[in-house]
């Protein structure tokens, strides 16, 4: 069953693996970090771009990670519900 992941520090090193390796397992991937760019070259490396959602966001900003939230609450219905958080921000 396709669980909804929430990666931060997806941009690079291990998030980025991580996101990679559980998308392509089948899961839905919520790819958080502070480089936009990197962010959407993920995206752009998967097939199924409707099962990624990208947030480029500064996890070290409260205001920023509130804005997140709100935007996670009021996106698309099947990112709402995060199953696994993978807290990797290096920060």
């Amino acid at each position: 069953m396709a669980k909804t992941i929430l990666i931060t520090g997806a941009t690079s090193g291990i998030g980025r693996a991580l996101a990679l390796t559980a998308h392509q397992a089948g899961h839905r991937i919520i790819a958080c970090g502070r480089r936009k760019e990197r962010l959407r070259e993920l995206q752009s490396n998967l097939q199924e771009k409707d099962t990624i959602a990208i947030y480029d966001f500064d996890i070290q900003i409260k205001e920023e990670v509130e804005t997140f939230w709100e935007a996670l609450r009021n996106g698309p219905i099947e990112f709402q519900s995060v199953d696994v958080l993978v807290n990797n921000a290096g920060l």
